[in-house]
């Protein structure tokens, strides 16, 4: 039988799920967030980004996609970091189009896009060749945000690529 320093509560069983999700090990970092439900421990939405971040370095959009339907159901709230994994995922998966129906959902849950946000879907915008959209974000983005160094630095290729060089700053 194994003794136990203290019981088993959200924080240390979110940091269990963390650092397995690091070292890979994303099967049971799963297995642990079951254990979560079974042992009566609700999930966190820092619980969920674990989730979403991991399945989405392990190439799994659709249980990412799965997860964050479901967080609401579970008592939680997505708030921008959990979009943003979500984007992330989307995007680094070749998902932008499901990547852009979520921004739209962002906005109606009261989670409001970031200087990340606009990044994230800049860039799977041209990493689909879809240069024009991205333009518009760009300038939807300069609206209400200042673009910082790695929004230019996406969108410079595309300036170059297109002969636009001298419209880059």
């Amino acid at each position: 039988m194994t003794e136990r320093v203290c019981e088993p509560d959200v924080v240390n069983i979110y940091s269990l799920i963390d650092t397995l999700y690091k070292a890979d090990r994303v099967d049971e970092a799963w297995a642990m967030f079951c254990r979560m439900k079974e042992m009566k421990l609700p999930p966190t939405v820092v619980t969920f980004n674990t989730l979403l971040a991991g399945l989405g370095r392990e190439w799994k959009v659709q249980e990412a996609v799965e997860i964050f339907e479901s967080i609401t159901a579970q008592g939680c709230y997505p708030n921008t970091i959990t979009f943003n994994t979500l984007f992330d995922c989307l995007c680094l998966n070749d998902e932008i189009d499901k990547a852009l129906k979520f921004l739209f959902e962002m906005t109606t849950r009261y989670s409001f896009p970031d200087v990340f946000t606009y990044n994230t879907v800049i860039y799977g915008l041209v990493k689909e060749n879809r240069v024009n959209d991205a333009f518009l974000f760009f300038h939807q983005m300069r609206k209400m945000l200042y673009p910082d160094n790695i929004t230019l630095c996406t969108l410079l290729p595309c300036f170059v690529k297109d002969g636009w060089s001298e419209d880059a700053f």
